[in-house]
């Protein structure tokens, strides 16, 4: 009728930063490191067994099997992202209860859009200078903070405990 929404729905942003993720994400540098990224961290030693185990299996070399691997992983993170997100509100859930769940759904897909635009934006940086992908972690971290803040208006001591377990939480969900 006419008048202008003040906000771009939540999905439908969501829809149109994968749209642009999915043209622009192969030719960025943030995404030239695959599989090494996960036998570092708490996780790789069982990575590095899992590897070792599937190795003796297929008698690949090892190059072969991390270039599939990596095939593999590249193939399946579009779709990984849809089940993400919901675990994400899920865990969301847990820390603010008095919540209902669609409000952590929103919460996820905004935070997840916000992610997206961050890694294309650190790709693009990382065109000039390799080290752009420090500035994720600087840029996320407070960005996350703001974002509990403002959406659960909890006190900022408790958003400060909550920030570190919901970003744990949002990297097991990936």
């Amino acid at each position: 009728s006419g008048d202008r929404e003040s906000y771009v729905r939540p999905l439908r942003l969501f829809i149109v930063v994968n749209v642009i993720f999915f043209f622009l994400g192969p030719h960025l540098q943030v995404f030239k490191n695959n599989t090494g990224s996960y036998f570092v961290g708490p996780f790789g030693g069982y990575a590095k067994s899992t590897v070792k185990r599937q190795l003796s299996k297929t008698q690949l070399s090892s190059e072969i099997y991390i270039e599939r691997l990596n095939t593999e992983i590249r193939s399946r993170a579009g779709s990984l992202v849809f089940v993400a997100i919901p675990l994400f509100a899920a865990f969301l859930k847990l820390g603010w209860r008095q919540r209902h769940y669609v409000e952590h759904l929103v919460f996820s897909l905004h935070f997840t859009t916000a992610f997206l635009v961050l890694i294309l934006l650190t790709g693009l940086l990382m065109l000039l200078h390799p080290r752009a992908i420090l500035l994720m972690p600087i840029v996320i971290i407070p960005f996350l903070f703001l974002s509990l803040r403002r959406t659960y208006m909890s006190r900022t001591w408790v958003t400060i405990l909550m920030t570190l377990p919901v970003i744990a939480a949002f990297l097991i969900s990936y």
